[in-house]
């Protein structure tokens, strides 16, 4: 059975999240949206979350 997909932990993000990158018991999409946008990047799937 596969796992069922969340979505990313991100207030301003509405992507997948992908189990390789989860902080604190939450699952996020991307580093940058993990890390709580220190460096001021979005997440690049194209939603525009910026934190």
């Amino acid at each position: 059975m596969a796992p069922m997909s969340e979505i990313c932990a991100c207030p301003d993000c509405g992507c997948k999240a992908d189990d390789a990158f989860s902080k604190e018991n939450k699952a996020y999409c991307s580093k940058s949206c993990a890390n709580g946008h220190v460096d001021g990047n979005g997440c690049g799937h194209g939603c525009g979350c910026h934190g």
